[in-house]
């Protein structure tokens, strides 16, 4: 009986890690694709001309017409026509949005995953006469440990990276408010986007984060009221 559990619990822990490695592939694919939306998005800021003329030609060499003829058309189109092509900046809020999404959901799925594996391998460990059994677990992972280089690289990950986007999408949104005279329709969606990354970016910083979520709750009391509203709305629909 007691062989059986173990082989239950094994065999679990081996599709759970498996489960995770998964879901680890879906992160770092959706980061490289944030990277180069965000990249995109910065070049939008800094020149919107040849931004909209990359993405133009992005599209049409994805769609499988040759280089060449491809090339000629772009050269051949007017800058202010691209520049007022708003569907291709909007297509482009859409991008930015369902890569974060999907980004935050696989890191979240992974940091999830690790706590349960460690659950996992302590209760794994308790069958086997106190055998070491923590591959993914408080052995690798503890303070002590876990070298400080790829502590760096997490908080490059976790901090840097969503506050540079976040910032990129502000400047970009913000750009789109001062050069438009009057309210559009596509101004309205780009905003309804930009919401969007804000909200899951707001969300996944202090979710990552508990030990800013922790300060932030003592000393700044309108965030954590703001959060609380948040929350309780997204609950409510």
């Amino acid at each position: 009986m007691e062989m059986e559990s173990l082989k239950i619990l094994y065999d679990h822990y081996k599709e759970s890690n498996s489960l995770r490695k998964q879901a680890e592939k879906d992160r770092n694919k959706f980061f490289v694709l944030l990277c180069v939306f965000e990249m995109l998005s910065f070049l939008v800021w800094v020149n919107p001309v040849k931004a909209m003329a990359l993405m133009t030609l992005a599209i049409i060499l994805g769609s499988g017409i040759d280089g060449k003829d491809t090339l000629d058309t772009i050269s051949g189109w007017d800058a202010q026509f691209l520049f007022g092509n708003t569907v291709l900046q909007t297509f482009l809020w859409v991008l930015i949005v369902y890569a974060t999404v999907r980004y935050v959901q696989a890191t979240m799925y992974v940091e999830r995953q690790y706590s349960y594996l460690d659950s996992l391998e302590n209760a794994i460990s308790q069958k086997t006469n106190g055998m070491i059994f923590s591959r993914e677990g408080a052995n690798y992972r503890g303070n002590n440990n876990y070298p400080m280089v790829l502590n760096f690289i997490d908080l490059y990950y976790k901090m840097f990276s969503p506050i540079l986007f976040l910032a990129i999408n502000t400047m970009r949104i913000r750009m789109e408010w001062t050069q438009q005279s009057t309210v559009t329709l596509s101004l309205i969606c780009d905003s309804i986007l930009y919401l969007a990354v804000l909200i899951v970016t707001w969300f996944y910083f202090f979710e990552i984060h508990s030990t800013i979520t922790t300060w932030c709750k003592r000393h700044i009391p309108f965030l954590n009221r703001i959060a609380t509203a948040l929350r309780n709305l997204l609950k409510a629909v």
